[in-house]
């Protein structure tokens, strides 16, 4: 039987291959509804744990609103739900809501604990969770006007560990919208020259000392709704857009400038671009896409 993976979608077409695979792993059958935030979450909990365990465990999740026959063959009454299946019979029903620890445990009881190469997975896994986390609490700080406190905790972190490399780029930032250029500047020389993470830095700190010499943002915005052509307006609001993250806007902004005049203000759309590039960071969604249409209008 050819391998399946980790996690696949259940449907009418792969059912009878589905079930069968219980009979050489243990199968997940979790059910699902769009309309149901906690089934919604119940899956990503899930497929979670079960991802950690290289293809010794299977995970078949079923909307149930596209497949309401196989859900109803299956007995699957309401959502969330999850059917554990070993050697082709249900042997349990969750409730789709048990803890992420029972979880890994009922598997572990199933076909043992995890390998060395799945712990270490797993341990990358809850790194970038407490990651996530860390930098969700320096956003909500600023968020809340405590920036002093956000730059203090972030400076806290890196003195812990120093090759965090999300934690300096958050820190580069404040230090920057605080005004401290030198410190920033001396933070951003941790990273290796030519690193997208120095790029990065650069790229933010090029578009704030932009801004100094701007017109406030909402006499912007009241600009643009009386010439939408307006590229000095459209340069502007794109500088703005970046510092804020706002990476959809930006490229909206410089890219009409790029195009509409290849020349104005010596070539200025295509430096900002540029520039928006490297902000964004090599894995964004949009770079692949603006590279390429770049390159095409250079070339």
């Amino acid at each position: 039987m050819v391998s399946m993976g980790s996690v696949v979608e259940l449907n009418e077409q792969n059912l009878q291959d589905v079930l069968q695979s219980s009979v050489h792993k243990p199968l997940l059958l979790v059910f699902w509804a769009p309309y149901s935030e906690v089934s919604k979450v119940s899956l990503d909990v899930f497929t979670r744990v079960v991802t950690r365990y290289q293809e010794r465990v299977l995970l078949a999740k079923l909307n149930t609103d596209d497949h309401p026959m196989i859900a109803q063959q299956l007995g699957a009454m309401q959502v969330p739900l999850v059917k554990l299946v070993v050697q082709g019979q249900i042997v349990a029903n969750l409730t789709g809501q048990e803890p992420e620890a029972d979880i890994q445990a009922l598997l572990e009881r199933l076909v043992g604990p995890m390998g060395e190469e799945e712990a270490e997975a797993e341990a990358e896994e809850l790194q970038a969770d407490d990651q996530s986390q860390f930098l969700q609490s320096i956003e909500q700080a600023v968020d809340a006007g405590q920036v002093d406190q956000a730059v203090a905790a972030l400076e806290s972190a890196l003195q812990e560990d120093a090759e965090q490399k999300a934690y300096r780029l958050k820190l580069i930032q404040l230090y920057i919208q605080q005004g401290r250029q030198d410190q920033a500047e001396e933070a951003l020389q941790v990273f290796p020259e030519k690193s997208s993470e120095r790029k990065q830095a650069q790229a933010y700190l090029a578009f704030f000392e932009a801004s100094k010499v701007l017109e406030p943002l909402n006499i912007l915005q009241e600009r643009l709704v009386n010439d939408d052509q307006d590229l000095m307006t459209r340069y502007g609001l794109g500088v703005y857009a970046s510092l804020d993250f706002d990476f959809d806007q930006a490229k909206e902004h410089f890219w009409l400038i790029f195009s509409k005049d290849r020349n104005f203000k010596e070539d200025l759309g295509k430096t900002v671009l540029l520039q928006l590039l490297d902000l964004m960071g090599p894995q964004h969604d949009l770079v692949k896409g603006l590279r390429r249409k770049l390159f095409t209008y250079l070339h």
